[in-house]
């Protein structure tokens, strides 16, 4: 009969750590998009938790959080590659948050955070590396908003 050694599961409070990455393969979404897995030890217990970068458009803003995180200096906009070789051994740190998936609690990486400024800690003096962008028009305030003949915004989304 087969074996193994269980392990009690261990959850980290929702709040920021640092990160290093153990682990990584590139393998293909369910949407069929690159992707590369990253299996990470976090805090100080080096509870492990896994993270994806998926290579779209629309995610490329996460791939450069990650990177930032870790250290790097990104300049301008360029054409950029990331191989999964290339995470291994890095180091930063992270927003962690605690979620519910199929009725089990599990943490994930909320936000990939840049380096502290000299003299902070990992209790939570780090500085969110950039936010995804908006997702509809509709996401932030019109500066310009029309109006009625009565003066009341004309400008209501349905």
């Amino acid at each position: 009969m087969p074996s193994y050694t269980s392990k009690e599961q261990i959850l980290l409070p929702d709040g920021i750590y640092d990160w290093e990455v153990t682990g990584a393969s590139e393998k293909t979404s369910q949407n069929n998009n690159q992707k590369i897995e990253l299996a990470m030890e976090v805090g100080p217990d080096r509870v492990k938790i896994w993270d994806n970068l998926t290579f779209t458009a629309g995610a490329s803003w996460r791939i450069d959080a990650f990177r930032l995180s870790s250290g790097e200096i990104l300049k301008g906009t360029v054409e950029a590659n990331l191989e999964a070789e290339d995470c291994i051994g890095r180091k930063g740190q992270c927003s962690i948050v605690t979620e519910t998936y199929n009725g089990r609690a599990r943490n994930k990486v909320d936000a990939y955070l840049l380096p502290n400024t000299p003299g902070g800690t990992a209790s939570g003096t780090g500085t969110p590396a950039p936010a995804a962008p908006p997702t509809s028009k509709f996401s932030q305030p019109n500066p310009n908003p029309k109006k009625d003949e009565d003066g009341a915004p004309d400008d209501i989304p349905f």
